[in-house]
């Protein structure tokens, strides 16, 4: 990512570090906190670009002020969760403890799934599947 534009992405988050109780945080934000809350900022514009796409989301969680300022500009931001190969979009992402569900391996199982891309976060790491 290019270092101006995370300069930037840091000024907002500054900015809006002081949001007033009044004002509107977008679902996004939440959804953000609540899928990729210890996650470098790559990988909390992936779920900004999945959530547009309309991805499904289960994290849901009270957005820091990083969070919120993604939620306002993610669309200035290349989209990481795009294969690097293919150019697929990602349209799943898990934790290392969802990888040791059942319910997830037989959705991996499918086909139609592979793997994208993984994040390195604090304490666990995030996996992007098409």
């Amino acid at each position: 990512m290019n270092p101006f534009r995370i300069a930037i992405l840091i000024c907002l988050y500054v900015l809006l570090s002081a949001h007033g109780e009044g004002s509107k945080i977008p679902d996004l934000a939440y959804v953000i906190e609540g899928e990729a809350a210890d996650c470098p900022i790559e990988a909390k514009l992936a779920v900004a670009y999945m959530y547009q796409r309309g991805a499904k989301f289960n994290g849901w969680r009270q957005p820091s002020d990083q969070a919120i300022a993604i939620s306002l500009r993610w669309y200035d931001y290349d989209d990481p969760s795009l294969d690097p190969i293919t150019g697929d979009p990602a349209w799943s992402i898990f934790s290392d403890e969802d990888l040791q569900l059942g319910e997830v391996q037989e959705i991996l199982a499918q086909p139609a799934k592979r793997w994208v891309r993984t994040f390195e976060c604090k304490g666990s790491n995030v996996h992007l599947y098409t």
